[in-house]
């Protein structure tokens, strides 16, 4: 049986009605039953878990306690101090100096159908000189 069967409110034709849910979790059959499994999993796990802490050996002792406080608490959040040196009006102008030169350095092309040949040859020439800075 359809875990969704029953709560899916359809119309007299069959059609689902409007605000009417499919999939709620919105998790694929695979991934929700694999949840499910493993929140089968979690009282075991907790019981192992609190065990360990009660270890001897103090290593394990102490990876058990750190994985529950990361687990409950979170983990630590570093802090970074970032200085920041440019403004970002520097940059975007560096940025629009760098396309203005590069677009001065393209090569126009006419594209008159009477420069048809003289066309070919820059493109040719443009082609080539690709291929070989790549090479």
């Amino acid at each position: 049986m359809d875990d969704n069967q029953g709560l899916v409110q359809r119309d007299a034709r069959g059609r689902v009605k409007k605000g009417s849910v499919l999939n709620k979790t919105g998790l694929d059959p695979r991934t929700a039953r694999l949840v499910r499994d493993m929140q089968a999993l979690a009282p075991r796990a907790i019981a192992r878990l609190g065990r360990l802490i009660e270890s001897e050996n103090e290593q394990v002792a102490l990876g058990a306690i750190k994985e529950a406080l990361d687990r409950n608490l979170g983990k630590p959040k570093a802090s970074v101090d970032v200085k920041v040196e440019a403004s970002l009006s520097e940059l975007h102008l560096e940025a629009l100096r760098a396309l203005t030169a590069k677009a001065n350095e393209a090569q126009l092309i006419d594209v008159t159908p009477t420069k048809r040949e003289e066309n070919q040859r820059v493109i040719e020439d443009i082609s080539y000189r690709d291929t070989t800075e790549r090479a």
